[in-house]
């Protein structure tokens, strides 16, 4: 049984703006709010309207920050897309990651720690929430993978390297996030490193991107990583709003020909294969799910 001090993000908030009293409470998967509850608040109101605007600000102001600089192709006042983590949402992914990392394992060969040929899995999360998102999976997949070495780490990209190109030995200088037990406090997201150097560094088995900016293509970094092997991508599908509708999702490219056939997507000649997720998509939420255009993450 896991016997470390957190308390919910909701509450968090809540304590530093309403309340004057200290709460502390054991983690647990409820510890995060329902999707029915995160539903009730983002669908209940327009956006510009909404009562938890301040306890979205609170939850991803490091990654806002960080992922504005990547808006550059679209309007100044177009809002960050932002995922509203869920306890079914993130129960889920980590079942999810944990049987990817799992088949990875054994498509690879690796053994348990300890084991001939033993080395560690690792996990990327990229984007929203990722300082979030590392802090409970590095608890979860621990317990879910007891006797594996699983490392997860998080970025939100720099565009572009504030060192010039880095030796190995530099990057590797950047240690792993250490595994806390206060998860209210959750490490920010590394923001000084380029896509092509997290990678280098981490060398994720699997990639988790929420959030991809609009019109920018990651996952073509995540495919030409020899070592990832898989990579999710938790917002709007098919469109511009979570990446690019072409490069990223494998759509038409502008202004193709019509009777032209469609060129093969990016991913398929890279060797990936695309799959949807039906149960990870029904409890996800995000900034963009509004009244009338529910499911839109």
């Amino acid at each position: 049984e896991m016997n470390v001090h957190a308390d919910m993000p909701l509450l968090v908030w809540q304590r530093r703006h309403l309340w004057t009293r200290r709460r502390r409470l054991i983690f647990s998967p409820e510890l995060f709010p329902t999707v029915e509850r995160l539903g009730e608040m983002a669908l209940a109101t327009p956006l510009r309207h909404r009562p938890f605007a301040s306890l979205l600000a609170d939850l991803h102001e490091h990654e806002d920050t960080l992922l504005r600089r990547w808006y550059s192709k679209v309007r100044p006042e177009e809002p960050v897309l932002h995922v509203l983590w869920s306890a079914e949402l993130v129960r889920e992914l980590s079942a999810y990651t944990s049987e990817a990392l799992q088949a990875s394992a054994h498509a690879t060969g690796l053994r348990p720690r300890g084991g001939n040929g033993s080395e560690h899995l690792a996990v990327l999360c990229v984007g929203s929430g990722a300082g979030r998102l590392q802090r409970y999976l590095s608890h979860i997949l621990g317990t879910l993978l007891h006797g594996w070495d699983v490392r997860v780490a998080a970025v939100v990209p720099a565009k572009s390297s504030k060192m010039g190109a880095r030796s190995v030995e530099e990057l590797e200088a950047i240690s792993w996030p250490s595994l806390a037990s206060d998860l209210s406090k959750p490490q920010p997201a590394e923001g000084s490193l380029t896509l092509e150097e997290a990678l280098r560094l981490y060398r994720p088995r699997v990639v988790l991107c929420a959030g991809m900016p609009p019109r920018i293509d990651w996952s073509k970094s995540f495919r030409v990583c020899p070592t990832v092997l898989e990579y999710l991508l938790i917002g709007p599908k098919d469109c511009d709003r979570s990446g690019d509708a072409n490069l990223t999702w494998g759509g038409a490219a502008a202004f193709q020909n019509k009777g032209k056939a469609p060129d093969t997507p990016s991913y398929v000649q890279d060797g990936f294969v695309r799959r949807e997720l039906p149960k990870l998509s029904a409890v996800c939420l995000g900034t963009d799910d509004a009244p009338g255009r529910v499911g839109t993450n």
